[in-house]
């Protein structure tokens, strides 16, 4: 029904300046209103009526901030489906692309790339998680029905050993990278 939400993956993660001249999504973000509802949109996709009622406000002013986060690229409207009384309301969802937000002198570009490697790393670890998994963990065995062992079984979580590695390599290399931008 609704896209995935790794829908933009491939564009990369999209970093704003404060000291920029494109402030729209720093300004759209500046209330807290605005940053509830994101945060709501990060968990599934959600209509008005739903996001007015996890952020304890009116349905005008969730429009309002949705307006603002549209207008900056933060969110977008990914279906419509039928309410209650039968009328066709828009469905919402993250815009899908990462949003970094600096401030400073750091170099936006290298910024960039930083956290484009760290994403991808990220990335291949998780499928060669996947793969080792699959390789290195015995093939489910079923005898008259019953499980006697196999993925998921006792074997060690080879993939998820390798991910978090990866993951953690990530993070230090991001967490290394950006340290020394900031000097």
């Amino acid at each position: 029904m609704f896209p995935p939400q790794d829908a933009h993956a491939d564009v990369g993660p999209r970093v704003v300046d404060l000291s920029a001249d494109d402030g729209a999504a720093v300004d759209a973000l500046s209330s807290e209103t605005a940053r509830a509802i994101l945060d709501r949109l990060r968990e599934s996709p959600a209509t008005v009526a739903t996001l007015a009622e996890v952020t304890d406000t009116s349905p005008q002013n969730v429009h309002y901030h949705l307006d603002n986060l549209q207008a900056a690229d933060v969110v977008t409207s990914v279906d419509a489906v039928d309410d209650e009384s039968g009328c066709e309301t828009a469905v919402y969802a993250p815009a899908g692309d990462p949003l970094v937000i600096v401030s400073g002198d750091a170099d936006r570009d290298e910024l960039e790339r930083v956290l484009e490697r760290a994403l991808s790393a990220v990335a291949a670890f998780a499928v060669v998680g996947v793969v080792a998994q699959r390789v290195l963990a015995p093939a489910p065995t079923f005898v008259g029905g019953e499980h006697l062992g196999g993925y998921g079984g006792s074997a060690p979580p080879v993939g998820a050993a390798i991910f978090t590695v990866g993951l953690l390599a990530a993070v230090a290399y991001a967490f290394v990278r950006v340290r020394q931008l900031e000097r």
